[in-house]
């Protein structure tokens, strides 16, 4: 048989032949054809439309072998029943009685279509009339086959956060891919009835709206598993990945078997991605109660360890009691599944935070972005540590890995403003966080990086309305990222103090310094903050004491100080380079 140029395809009906890669897909599902089945068919699409002698087909098929007629008749039955033609079908091949086959259907011939290479699931709709556990079933659904394509590695996949926001139905779905910034986009619905689950999906070319592949399904619930098996192994046929074995066996892998732990595990993600204070409280409830209905559960202790960790950045819970908690959790996920990358990076952040355990610390992001190299939240934490040893260039190529990867995510954006303030270039930091507040005027970490980078630059009056515009946003959010204390809470105050000892105004540093000191006895307040304003009023002694206590209650930001320009009036200091050597050196740990 001829050679074809790669790219070269032919289409008929819902079909699409790839000659290159010995492929038949049917609405982008592959098609299993045996080799010889495979090579009668390509022979009647490239002569569609001409009578083809079976002595024609004995010559090419099996040109130096001798065959019966009757094996070719069997071969053609096969292939009819491959394309759905049935017993006597004609739509696709024609019989031509005692000389051979035509193929009859239309075929056109085409170059390859580009192979998305960037794809985002949109959280699964509930049908009408049915919004009741379909609300975390189908953001389920969605972050199931978000981390299954993720853990192939070679797709760009918008995280489950970035999607959040499409939950609801009657978005214009190629508006929706275009600021996505993506080239493929999954819709689905999804419907729970009795025991049953219905699911119909389709992916759509974001270039023009063509559907490259739909599929419905109706199952049994405990066999929802198998539908996201499914659909994820279809969305790959589509888009055109040659899956290897072992990532096939990872499309098919299955963390619990149970319904009822799964169910469980549902209702703790769509609270964790609500990323709220009640929200991650009512998530470690549900991951509990999945770890309870199945104790095997990797990814269930994986989201209790996350949770944990975000109440303890966040502020909403004591280092001292979130942090021991997620290890354990992170360790028992990697115990029993040592392919969860959730586990590895929050086990890294662990490491990080809380023990400076640097070595390990490396390791664990290491592996958590092996595992899954488009975990964009695990390139951004991991820029933080490689931000705190110095490693500013590869701290900014990890932050803009985690940006390309999630490009919506306000967070993420401004962290990349927090590591430009790292590095001391303060303009370039200002105008990523203004980049943030045009596509969000109310975000409260953008404001409040905004305002760091001004005070840098002598901009004090600036600085401070910054801080300010943080404290008033934050007051009115409910959302545990915006109530976080070192972003937009207490540091805000502190950093107004901060600014105003720098202008002179020492009697109003003072003020809030009082009230901070004052608010210190009944809740908390990260010793870091007071210290700064110690820091900015001259008095090191202060400073020093209540950096010694941030340093033995391992709050996070400590992990930063050694390249905080708050703090270089301290830096000749003998203090301050033993407070170094005990955070940055993993054998000193508290």
């Amino acid at each position: 048989m001829p050679n074809e140029p790669a790219g070269h395809l032919y289409e008929f009906g819902p079909f699409r032949l790839d000659p290159v890669e010995r492929r038949l897909l049917r609405g982008g599902a592959p098609v299993t054809l045996t080799p010889k089945v495979f090579d009668i068919l390509l022979l009647l699409v490239r002569n569609g439309g001409r009578a083809l002698e079976k002595e024609e087909f004995m010559r090419e098929i099996w040109p130096d072998s001798f065959v019966e007629e009757g094996n070719l008749n069997r071969q053609i039955s096969t292939l009819r029943r491959a394309l759905g033609d049935g017993l006597g079908g004609n739509r696709f091949i024609e019989t031509i009685p005692k000389r051979g086959y035509r193929f009859v259907a239309g075929v056109r011939e085409t170059g390859a279509p580009a192979a998305a290479r960037s794809i985002a699931v949109l959280p699964f709709k509930a049908m009408p009339d049915h919004e009741g556990d379909e609300r975390y079933l189908g953001l389920g659904m969605a972050d199931a086959i978000i981390i299954k394509l993720s853990n192939l590695g070679r797709l760009n996949v918008r995280p489950t956060g970035a999607v959040l926001k499409y939950a609801n139905a009657g978005q214009d779905l190629l508006a929706t891919g275009r600021e996505l910034k993506v080239e493929a986009l999954l819709d689905g619905r999804v419907q729970k009835a009795g025991r049953r689950v219905r699911v119909t999906a389709q992916l759509v070319n974001v270039s023009d709206g063509a559907t490259i592949w739909a599929g419905k399904f109706d199952e049994e619930f405990t066999d929802i598993f198998a539908v996201q098996d499914s659909i994820s192994e279809q969305l790959a046929g589509a888009l055109m990945l040659r899956l290897t074995g072992e990532e096939r066996e990872s499309l098919s892998k299955h963390y619990t078997e149970s319904g009822e732990a799964y169910q469980a595990y549902l209702k703790g993600s769509y609270y964790w991605n609500k990323m709220t204070a009640e929200g991650l409280h009512r998530s470690l409830e549900c991951f509990a109660d999945a770890i309870r209905q199945d104790p095997a559960y990797a990814l269930a202790y994986a989201g209790v360890a996350a949770s944990y960790v975000h109440l303890e950045i966040y502020g909403l819970m004591l280092p001292s009691e979130a942090m021991p908690k997620a290890k354990a959790a992170a360790l028992k996920a990697i115990e029993l599944d040592a392919s969860v990358a959730e586990a590895h990076a929050s086990l890294a952040l662990v490491r990080m935070f809380y023990e400076r355990d640097w070595p390990e610390a490396e390791k664990e992001f290491g592996q958590a972005l092996r595992l899954n190299p488009s975990y964009a939240a695990a390139h951004d934490w991991f820029a933080i540590y490689l931000t705190a040893k110095g490693r500013a260039e590869e701290a900014l190529a990890s932050i803009r890995r985690a940006q390309a990867l999630d490009p919506l995510s306000l967070l993420i954006n401004t962290d990349v403003a927090c590591a430009l303030y790292y590095m001391r270039r303060f303009d370039e930091s200002i105008r990523q966080c203004q980049w943030v507040l045009d596509a969000e005027p109310n975000f409260v970490t953008a404001h409040y990086r905004a305002g760091l980078a001004y005070e840098q630059l002598g901009e004090y009056v600036e600085a401070v309305n910054a801080f300010q515009s943080a404290i008033a946003l934050s007051a009115e959010s409910s959302t545990a990222e915006a109530m976080a204390p070192f972003k937009g809470g207490s540091d805000a105050r502190a950093s107004i103090a901060h600014t105003y000892a720098l202008m002179g105004k020492r009697a109003a540093a003072r003020g809030i310094l009082a009230e901070l000191e004052e608010r210190a006895r009944h809740s908390y307040v990260p010793p870091h903050d007071i210290a700064m304003i110690y820091s900015a009023l001259g008095e090191t002694d202060e400073a020093f004491e209540w950096l010694k206590t941030a340093y033995q209650e391992r709050f996070s930001l400590l992990v930063l100080l050694e390249l905080d320009p708050r703090f270089d009036n301290l830096r000749t200091d003998p203090r301050f380079t033993h407070l170094l050597s005990r955070i940055v050196d993993s054998d000193t740990r508290p």
